[in-house]
């Protein structure tokens, strides 16, 4: 009775979670990563026995606690505190790991730490795995319990990676607010443009030739043109590298991250427009069409034309400097003789 009374919220969770994770590949993962532990910790918890009164060993009591934990963060949809409540139960696993276990797991985080941590961390990390390297070199039986130092060293290194990752994720969900905010303001300027360039504000001026910021048409053809290149650049670069990326890599602000590749696109295909039609550049203008999918494709190319056109304005305020003029013959005093 009490096993089925323990369970009972535990089915309960699962039931109004299964309607939700179709529609998130965040929250589907954290379940599932729950599910796959618990299952591993239902094993181990197996392997280890009960304690004299008959309770679970108090990792395992505790583990159980922080994985119910992270059930009812992800049935809220705290992502963040779920994934952090499953890494603590997680670490509480690792105080029962055997010899071979704990070697494997020494080997898989002396790597992870190399190719993740930085400064102090990868340090530190670096001297503790050591410190597991020499306790595991003694020969035993490779079934027997991993000892307990060596269980919290691993467990200290493993916080270590945990934390690291969490402080990035962080970091990229600051840097979405920000690309948020750049976003919107983005689409703002380039709606102001084209409300400038409906009502023709350029016609009687000295830019009048810049067709781009006078005709509608023209200014919508070079926008969507710049939104293709830069669709295009990133539909191969996601191919190329999406799969070298971490996973909160690529789900922190993945719909902002396209949407600002998108507008940057069409902005940088009309700073070259502008540019081309200003004759401030030496492109062909009848190229115009080209040049406004190679901009969206490539910032480099609006990176180099935005340099020279500093570059060239420097130059006349260089050459503007007044020379030294020619020393002529000394008159004489007048008068003299």
């Amino acid at each position: 009775m009490e096993q089925q009374g323990a369970s009972a919220p535990t089915a309960w969770l699962a039931q109004r979670l299964r309607g939700r994770l179709r529609y998130s590949p965040r929250l589907s993962r954290l379940v599932t990563s729950i599910d796959l532990f618990a299952a591993e910790l239902d094993a181990r918890s197996r392997l280890s026995g009960t304690a004299a009164d008959g309770r679970p060993v108090a990792w395992a009591d505790t583990a159980t606690t922080l994985l119910e934990a992270a059930r009812a963060a992800a049935n809220e949809r705290r992502l963040d505190d779920g994934w952090d409540y499953l890494h603590g139960a997680q670490r509480q696993a690792m105080s029962v790991l055997t010899r071979s276990e704990a070697t494997g797991l020494a080997l898989a985080l002396q790597q992870e730490c190399a190719s993740k941590l930085v400064g102090w961390r990868r340090r530190a990390a670096a001297d503790t795995l050591r410190r597991v390297t020499a306790a595991l070199a003694e020969p035993t039986g490779a079934d027997e319990r991993a000892p307990v130092e060596v269980a919290t060293l691993l467990t200290h290194v493993q916080r270590t990676l945990h934390e690291n990752s969490h402080n990035a994720y962080v970091r990229l969900r600051l840097v979405g607010q920000r690309l948020v905010l750049a976003t919107v303001l983005l689409a703002l300027v380039l709606v102001g443009l084209g409300g400038l360039a409906a009502a023709d504000v350029l016609a009687d001026t000295a830019f009048d030739r810049v067709v781009v910021l006078r005709r509608p048409g023209v200014y919508a053809t070079i926008a969507l043109l710049g939104m293709l290149g830069a669709l295009l650049s990133f539909s191969i670069g996601a191919m190329a590298s999406g799969a070298d990326r971490r996973i909160y890599e690529l789900a922190t602000g993945r719909f902002t991250a396209t949407a600002a590749r998108v507008l940057v696109g069409a902005a940088a295909a009309l700073v070259v427009a502008v540019a081309v039609q200003s004759d401030v550049v030496g492109l062909n203008p009848e190229w115009l069409l080209v040049l406004a999918v190679a901009a969206g494709f490539s910032e480099r190319l609006v990176k180099r034309i935005i340099e020279s056109l500093s570059a060239d304005a420097e130059k006349p305020a260089e050459s503007a400097r007044p020379a030294s003029a020619p020393a002529g013959p000394e008159a004489g005093p007048e008068g003299t003789g």
